[in-house]
């Protein structure tokens, strides 16, 4: 065993007798790194499952890693072992197991597992070991009902990094000031997550306060990829006059000192988009009620655009070209396309379940790729949800490769994150409430 900052590894030969031993470093890491019981048992679980199919899946045994890493306001395992032609489908939010057929009883525990946890992730890359992630989140309370709260005028504000109790309090006001139409993320709903999250790193955050050291307004952002910034905000939670500028520019000149090519606001920058961003697209949130509300993604070039190889397929090629044209962004553009390969294994999507949408993304290419869309449409059919989305990395040509099946089925494109992910990432939508 190895235990380092935040992390403990374990090497383990893929054999049933290592299992407790598997399931106890699991277990003691979670709860080591913060987990509550109940969520640590759960991730215990998930651990479990997957191990017990690796055991009886996978024909090297020698070689498999789990490393248990802590997040701060997650837990991650990854499982590193040898290649293996493993079927995975049953990782599938739609799923579709014959709970009669022996065979497939195994596969039953991916999918305790894959429900077992709030995120998972596969990387398969050829000559490479696979790596398994599993994502649990720590519980933290909600923000009691909130009465709504005016916003006053304020004649002068400061900005600089906040501590805990700020990062919290502007959680309380931001949700009693903007409610639920505000542009805020769902996790600032949460403010002692909010306040993890910020002490992880992974994301940042600047707030504005009045002359009387009171919260006034913010701005989060995070890397969404070495060559990405993500922007949530800014915020504005009293009125003072450039107090909006002032906190964009607070951010650009922090991400100005890293590797970001641009920054993507999807939240928060409507009234400061011609200054400071230029728009990216349009994602139309269908209601229950019937009607749509419209929300515009912008973009800000940090430096001069490098451009990168992309992939598509010949029917996608005319929005791009015209999408990348109207940007400004420098692409070569790859056409990928089917000449009669065929795959024996199956495709695993993950699904991001949201109150009112739902967003698809692809782990593991298969030829049943098509088949698996279908069947995950039909299920978020019948749970009635309005808003569904596939999110796909253009610089992966198989991910590419699944854009025909998406339009047959009714999906449009909407939406370029440039170098959001290993390439760009394309957001595409499909026609609310219309799964058969």
């Amino acid at each position: 065993m190895q235990v380092q900052r935040g992390e403990i590894a374990v090497e383990l030969d893929l054999l049933a007798h290592n299992l407790p031993v598997l399931m106890n470093v699991v277990e003691q890491s979670a709860l080591v790194f913060g987990m509550q019981g109940k969520d640590a048992l759960a991730l215990t679980l998930a651990a479990e499952e997957v191990f017990n199919y690796l055991c009886a899946r996978t024909d090297v045994k020698e070689g498999m890693r789990t490393v248990c890493k802590n997040g701060i306001y997650y837990v991650q395992i990854d499982f590193i072992f040898p290649c293996s032609n493993l079927d995975l489908r049953a990782f599938n939010l739609a799923a579709d197991l014959d709970l009669e057929d022996d065979s497939q009883l195994e596969e039953m525990g991916l999918l305790i597992a894959a429900r077992s946890v709030d995120r998972l992730f596969i990387s398969d890359e050829p000559g490479r070991s696979m790596i398994l992630t599993l994502y649990k989140e720590k519980r933290y309370p909600a923000i009691e009902a909130q009465a709504p709260r005016t916003v006053e005028e304020r004649t002068r504000f400061s900005i600089k990094p906040p501590d805990n109790e700020d990062l919290k309090s502007f959680c309380r006001l931001a949700v009693a000031t903007l409610g639920d139409t505000g542009g805020l993320p769902p996790f600032m709903t949460y403010p002692g997550k909010f306040v993890d999250m910020i002490r992880s790193g992974e994301y940042e955050a600047a707030l504005a306060f009045d002359e009387r050291q009171a919260v006034a307004g913010g701005i989060v952002w995070r890397a969404r990829a070495r060559k990405t910034v993500e922007l949530y905000g800014p915020y504005l939670l009293a009125k003072a006059e450039g107090m909006p500028e002032a906190l964009i520019e607070h951010c650009l000149e922090q991400t100005g000192r890293s590797e970001a090519v641009g920054i993507i606001n999807r939240s928060g920058a409507a009234d400061l988009g011609k200054q400071y961003f230029e728009e990216l697209g349009t994602v139309v949130n269908y209601q229950t009620d019937g009607l749509a509300q419209k929300a515009t993604a912008y973009y800000r070039q940090l430096c001069e655009e490098p451009g990168q190889r992309i992939w598509a397929p010949m029917d996608l090629l005319p929005y791009l070209q015209s999408e990348y044209q109207r940007l400004f962004l420098p692409r070569d553009i790859r056409v990928v396309s089917n000449m009669g390969e065929h795959s024996n294994r199956h495709s695993v999507f993950s699904a991001e379940l949201g109150s009112k949408q739902a967003i698809l993304r692809p782990l593991l290419s298969g030829g049943d790729a098509a088949a698996n869309l279908t069947r995950h449409l039909q299920l978020l059919s019948r749970e009635k949800v309005l808003n569904i989305f596939f999110e796909m990395d253009l610089g992966i040509a198989w991910h590419a490769g699944m854009i025909p099946a998406l339009l047959e089925q009714g999906f449009k494109p909407c939406l370029i994150l440039p170098y959001a992910g290993q390439g760009d990432l394309l957001l595409m939508q499909f026609r609310a409430g219309d799964a058969q």
